[in-house]
């Protein structure tokens, strides 16, 4: 955690309404295509890493309320008066919704409405970790080709190595995704007074219950494909971060190996895994 020896004691007012004015003045993160600008992401990164050097983290109280901006989401407002929207970047709307935890892409957040009436360690995970979503350039355009790859993977005029390859791509781009959210989201964790322990164990237990359920998933996917034993399979692997190569025997051993149902079972209440709205085109 990036704090000098003042974490503990509140940050001042006065350094608080710098933080804000400074955000304010880095402008919209979100571009008109959608996407964030890579630049003001930096930037607002910076800040915060200042921040929290100079002044220590945020003291936010856990019990929180909502207030409506008619079109633009909600504020969240602690019981001390925070306005916790007030230090993320401009252009970042937060929702909530049963559907929830998810990024809509356009800067919208939505955030699980069972959980709107507090703001704690977990709560404050949550958002940082969608928020990291909103602050990867790559994402809009990464799941529409993402998109292009499933709808690939479901064309019957493609060979079955065709549609391997177009789903094996899937896989890795999910995970890839959630990595750079994680990594995105540890600074803003940090602003929020998350415990760095408490931070790493949420993004672990997520990327690993990720991974199993993208692994079962891709495995059903395969199972469908009239594939030989030898036909080659590309995997990214959570553990390493780097691509292996298997064959689809291999890659049914890895599954069988790693006891990949059996821990997921365990953990499967956590998270599921979807391959980006593939309901519709089964």
């Amino acid at each position: 955690m990036l704090t000098n020896s003042s974490e503990t004691s509140s940050p001042n007012e006065t350094a608080l309404n710098n933080l804000i004015s400074e955000i304010d003045a880095l402008g919209n993160i979100i571009g008109p295509d959608g996407s964030t600008v890579p630049e003001i992401r930096d930037a607002y990164f910076q800040l915060v890493e200042e921040f929290l050097l100079e002044n220590g983290p945020l003291q936010i109280p856990t019990n929180i309320e909502l207030r409506s901006i008619r079109t633009q989401g909600f504020e969240i407002v602690s019981l001390d008066g925070q306005v916790i929207n007030d230090y993320l970047p401009r252009g970042i709307h937060i929702w909530f919704s049963s559907q929830g935890p998810a990024y809509n892409l356009n800067g919208d957040i939505l955030l699980n409405s069972e959980q709107a009436d507090k703001f704690g360690s977990t709560e404050r995970i949550t958002l940082a970790h969608e928020i990291g979503h909103a602050l990867d350039e790559n994402y809009p355009s990464g799941m529409s080709f993402m998109r292009r790859k499933l709808e690939a993977y479901f064309d019957k005029n493609l060979t079955d190595s065709e549609r391997t390859a177009a789903i094996c791509f899937v896989f890795a781009s999910r995970i890839h995704g959630e990595l750079t959210a994680w990594e995105n989201a540890r600074l803003v964790s940090d602003l929020f007074g998350v415990n760095e322990d408490a931070f790493a164990s949420e993004m672990d237990s997520s990327l690993q219950t990720y991974y199993l359920a993208g692994l079962l998933n891709l495995e059903e996917r395969l199972r469908k494909l009239n594939l030989k034993s030898d036909e080659p399979i590309s995997i990214f692997d959570i553990n390493t971060r780097t691509m292996i190569k298997l064959n689809y025997q291999e890659f049914r051993q890895y599954i069988v190996n790693n006891k990949v149902k059996e821990r997921y079972r365990n953990v499967s209440h956590i998270v599921k895994f979807a391959d980006f709205e593939s309901r519709g085109l089964d």
